[in-house]
């Protein structure tokens, strides 16, 4: 199986955001997609600990912990 992660960014001052799934290679971790996080998702995270009810599109992959790397 491909080792797989989601790296998430956060603008803190108007609360967008957006992830990056990536692929472990030989020499690093590559970018092979995007997604942007609606602003709503990160202030109900601060808010109520929950994404409000959206879901990510790389959940299809798994579910991935804190760090971002995907569980088994």
């Amino acid at each position: 199986m491909k080792s797989l992660r989601v790296k998430a960014f956060t603008n803190k001052t108007n609360w967008e955001g957006f992830q990056l799934l990536q692929e472990k290679r030989w020499w690093g971790w590559k970018t092979i997609d995007r997604e942007e996080v609606p602003s709503f998702v990160n202030i109900y995270r601060g808010a109520y600990g929950d994404e409000g009810g959206w879901v990510s599109k790389f959940a299809k992959y798994g579910k991935f912990g804190r760090d971002g790397v995907f569980k088994e």
